[in-house]
């Protein structure tokens, strides 16, 4: 069963069916890992690449927060990660976003109709 992470494919050998959902639990946590690890140098040099990663971080967490087979802890630290990972996003949204006042004030006053 091939499982998917960014544009790689991973082999799941065909084996005790019982096995098969905790490998690919184990493959989720190495690669939110991964990515969490490789925000940092991200984040530095493009804010853009920083966003999308920070929201395939917090999907990764999301869906292993979801797995039914994972252990009641990790699945509340996933919880709350994800939540963390969510509001950073915001965060990032809003400093990118100029609000309605602050165009405003760069553009100028818009023209006055004349009738």
């Amino acid at each position: 069963m091939p499982v998917r992470h960014s544009t790689d494919v991973i082999d799941i050998p065909a084996g005790k069916s019982a096995t098969r959902p905790r490998v690919a639990s184990e493959l989720l946590i190495c690669s939110v890992l991964q990515l969490i690890s490789q925000y940092g140098a991200v984040a530095a040099n493009d804010s853009e690449a920083a966003m999308r990663s920070a929201a395939a971080i917090e999907l990764h967490l999301k869906t292993l927060a979801a797995l039914p087979d994972m252990e009641p802890i990790l699945q509340a630290t996933c919880q709350q990660l994800s939540e963390q990972w969510g509001m950073l996003l915001e965060q990032q949204a809003r400093k990118s976003t100029p609000s309605a006042f602050v165009t405003r004030l760069i553009s100028g006053p818009s023209p006055r109709r004349t009738t």
